[in-house]
């Protein structure tokens, strides 16, 4: 998921979640080299499997041409609950930076710990619902469940393609404000293409790139957009994640308090999936 901006610490969402493979043992045999026949990418979720994923972002925010710097790590578990549920929780979290933004990923770093995030997803494996446990903090809320899910399939095909293929897919969902309140809805468009399927650390791996745009509905009287660029490598198997690359920028612009006022967030985002 692409999405929105939290106007106090703004932070554009992103699907995480979206560099590298994962190393493996040295005898674990590669695969049989790529073909270009058409391939069905289908996510095959294993019961009571737990992967884990880093998760590295690095936010460049600019609000009226003061610029500040902030970045967040983790480590992301992912349970496997049911063939089309997955539950997520955090450890390891660490936030730096100074300024508003910092401030904003401190807070989410001190409730991650003990948050919980259980998402959903349709028969066509787009997110059917999400929520989330363990902290009462809405700003934090608010940024966590659009930090999630890492595990996500909407950069899938409806039908089989071929390396060179790609396809599109939009979707709308609701932005989320801090007070947990509706806030308007985004909508999003990524155009995908397979890019190459190659042997990956004893995987076989196919590398997805989506370049879109999230149009933004206007916020205390701003207006805005989000563009973004994403490359990452699934594993052809199952479709879970191996590495993903999530660049973004968002810019918003309008009036506060009767002033001039302008945002500007780039937002890079790295996930390597950490277990073997």
């Amino acid at each position: 998921m692409f999405g929105s901006m939290v106007f106090r610490s703004p932070l554009p969402a992103l699907v995480l979640g979206l560099l590298g493979c994962g190393s493996h043992p040295a005898t674990t045999p590669e695969p049989p080299p790529p073909t270009n026949d058409k391939l069905t990418l289908r996510p095959v979720l294993h019961v009571g499997d737990k992967l884990v994923f880093h998760v590295e972002a690095s936010i460049d925010a600019s609000v009226n041409a003061q610029h500040a710097k902030a970045s967040l790590r983790l480590d992301d578990q992912v349970e496997i609950v049911s063939a089309a549920q997955v539950k997520e929780t955090f450890s390891n979290v660490k936030a730096d930076g100074d300024g508003e933004v910092a401030d904003a990923l401190k807070r989410v770093a001190v409730a991650l710990p003990t948050a919980a995030v259980t998402t959903s997803f349709d028969p066509n494996w787009q997110v059917a619902s999400s929520t989330i446990d363990g902290t009462q903090d809405d700003e934090a809320r608010t940024m966590i469940m659009n930090l999630t899910p890492v595990v996500s399939f909407r950069m899938l095909p409806k039908d089989p393609v071929a390396i060179g293929d790609s396809w599109k897919n939009e979707w709308t969902e609701a932005l989320r404000s801090e007070q947990g309140k509706g806030a308007g809805k985004v909508a999003t468009n990524v155009r995908y293409a397979l890019k190459a399927v190659a042997a990956c650390g004893g995987r076989r791996c196919a590398t997805i790139t989506g370049d879109g745009e999230d149009t933004i509905p206007p916020q205390n009287g701003m207006t805005g957009t989000s563009t973004f660029h994403g490359e990452q490598q699934v594993d052809v198997a199952d479709m879970v994640p191996v590495s993903k690359l999530i660049e973004s920028k968002t810019s918003m612009h309008g009036e506060q308090q009767g002033q001039p006022f302008d945002v500007t967030n780039v937002v890079t985002v790295r996930v390597q999936r950490g277990d073997k």
